[in-house]
């Protein structure tokens, strides 16, 4: 069970979601606005907030950044009645849990609520252990850097320290056989864990491929340490995380902090480490990765919608933005990008000419070539795309490379005269994919020039007007893999 707070100004809404709630066995306040809620959460803190975005005075996106900063582990799941990209934006931005489409569905609002409220308890947990555990952590630390060397005179006292941690604390010689397993090894790898482990080395517990990847971090600090580098910080620490074999066959990923054990003469004599459950941890990661997997669907599909939007307004030119965008992901793959970076380009290439909206549909259809006044119109779109992507944040420069797409690498683009690395990379590859793109179609004041003739400009421009590295790209593109529209 868990505490929420429903803040809607609906009566009406307002008790249908309570009634929801309680019926899952939540315990259940209501608010009709963000001062009441405010006073709600300062007397009775919930560990799940559901708010709707619009409320008289303050909205929901107040409140949630109110939340966020006064109780930052409270889950926030906002509802709205006009779902947006930048609603989205706005609510992940802010630390929101997750956001639900009004009317709001019984079993998708308690999914949700369950769902915040796990997340709520894990990070609750978290810092209950963090609190816990952090003195003891430090104090170890401090010890086993200061006084390894005398281990005899300090033991009773580390062991005090060691015992008491939830982690599991543990000293090995340069052959990897424990000298030291704390009695949490048990609840880490089982009950006989500890016995059958001080048989063996402590590479035991892991997978092949695992005691292998820690071989070499050990293998990495020993060449380190005849280095001038490591003589300066003999007390370093490496952090490995791998997966880890319990007594029952499960698999529990786990990570390892360590660092040598040295002698008099500061050579390396043994290893000290700590080795601490992240089960919670990745389990958060994973969620967080979903959260941001949805917002990209939400980007991709807005991003789309645009797209669709200015071909409409333009149908002499209809599906130039999907072809560039096919091409400028071709080129971006051929130049060994990443799968992400190329479909931000991708996503910025469907969406380069969105400034077309402000642009009159006379201009837009004119079928014959445009007078200097209405080219003039024309190549404000560049910048008015900007000024309508500019504040959205996307994972990628999408609003740079719109307003860069018709500069040119000799400076003779537009608008703003840029040249060289100054233009970001996406438009550089924007640029030639477009301009190959429109040679190669047909448009309303001439016959399609043809794949040859676009290719040719880029090779006349190659090192001039166009990068030589994206040139070079989408001619292989074209001829070695076959690239078509």
């Amino acid at each position: 069970m868990a505490r929420v707070l429903v803040v809607d100004d609906e009566l009406s809404l307002r008790f249908t979601l309570q009634a929801f709630l309680k019926g899952a066995g939540h315990d259940v306040e209501t608010a009709e606005d963000v001062a009441q809620a405010r006073l709600a959460c300062r007397d009775r803190t919930p560990d799940v907030v559901v708010s709707d975005v619009v409320l008289p005075g303050e909205s929901g996106m107040d409140l949630l950044r109110a939340v966020r900063e006064s109780w930052p582990r409270v889950q926030v799941v906002v509802i709205t009645g006009e779902p947006s990209l930048e609603t989205a934006v706005e609510a992940v931005r802010w630390g929101a849990f997750d956001y639900l489409p009004k009317p709001v569905r019984k079993d998708a609002l308690i999914s949700v609520v369950a769902r915040a409220a796990r997340m709520k308890a894990v990070l609750d947990d978290n810092a209950r252990l963090e609190a816990e555990n952090h003195q003891h952590r430090a104090d170890l630390e401090r010890l086993v850097a200061q006084r390894t060397l005398q281990l005899s005179q300090s033991e009773a006292q580390y062991r005090l320290l060691a015992e008491n941690v939830a982690d599991v604390i543990w000293s090995v010689d340069m052959d990897l056989k424990y000298l030291y397993l704390s009695p949490s090894a048990a609840r880490l790898w089982g009950d006989d864990s500890i016995e059958r482990l001080m048989r063996e080395d402590a590479l035991a517990p892991y997978s092949p491929e695992d005691a292998a990847r820690l071989m070499a971090v050990l293998r990495e600090e020993i060449v380190r340490d005849a280095t001038p580098e490591g003589r300066v910080d003999p007390f370093r620490v490496r952090t490995v995380e791998v997966e880890s074999h319990r007594d029952d066959g499960t698999m529990l990923p786990v990570e390892l902090r360590m660092r040598f054990v040295r002698d008099a003469e500061g050579n390396a004599v043994g290893v000290v480490g700590v080795t601490r459950d992240i089960a919670d941890r990745r389990a958060v990661e994973l969620q967080l990765r979903d959260s941001l997997a949805k917002l990209r669907l939400v980007l991709r599909t807005t991003i789309e919608a645009m797209a669709t939007t200015v071909e409409k307004r333009d149908p002499y030119t209809a599906g130039h933005q999907r072809r560039v965008s096919q091409l400028a992901r071709a080129i971006a793959a051929r130049m060994g990008m990443s799968e992400d970076d190329v479909d931000g380009i991708r996503l910025a290439a469907l969406v380069h000419d969105v400034g077309k909206i402000s642009v009159p549909s006379e201009i837009l259809v004119k079928p014959g070539r445009l007078n200097p006044t209405e080219m003039l119109l024309m190549r404000m779109h560049s910048e008015a795309g900007y000024e309508i992507l500019k504040d959205i944040e996307f994972p990628w420069p999408v609003a740079e490379t719109v307003y860069q797409h018709h500069e040119r690498w000799d400076g003779t683009g537009y608008p703003r005269g840029m040249h060289g690395e100054d233009i970001v990379l996406g438009a550089r590859i924007l640029g030639v994919a477009d301009v190959v793109e429109a040679m190669a179609s047909h448009r309303p004041y001439r016959p399609a020039l043809g794949i040859a003739a676009a290719l040719a400009e880029i090779r006349d421009g190659r090192g001039t007007r166009y990068n030589t590295d994206v040139v070079d790209a989408c001619i292989q593109a074209v001829c070695e893999d076959g690239f078509q529209f």
